[in-house]
């Protein structure tokens, strides 16, 4: 399932280290990985990966992409740490707060 996560309106872009702190304080170990092609934040032990809008270490937008082998609390840990942040979520049905 793939959710996007963005700053909530009138909300400002995170450092990579605010982004990762934030996924570090709800649990999770990070990788960071910056192809040419796109920026990736992989979670240790897990499937579920992170694509970023990464300009000048700022993050826009991310793409949870949460996979179904993982237990249900990867989804809620990442709302949590986002929602931290100050961002929301947005899917088909449109943005929705994460907490």
């Amino acid at each position: 399932m793939e959710i996007e996560v963005m700053p909530s309106e009138g909300g400002e872009p995170a450092s990579v280290s605010e982004v990762v702190g934030a996924l570090k304080k709800v649990g999770f170990e990070t990788k960071l990985e910056n192809p040419n092609w796109g920026c990736w934040i992989h979670l240790s032990g897990y499937q579920t990966s992170i694509s970023v809008d990464l300009e000048r270490r700022l993050i826009s937008r991310a793409c949870l992409e949460i996979d179904d082998a993982d237990p249900d609390e990867v989804q809620s840990k990442l709302f949590a740490a986002f929602a931290k942040l100050g961002w929301q979520g947005e899917d088909e049905d449109g943005p929705f707060r994460l907490d």
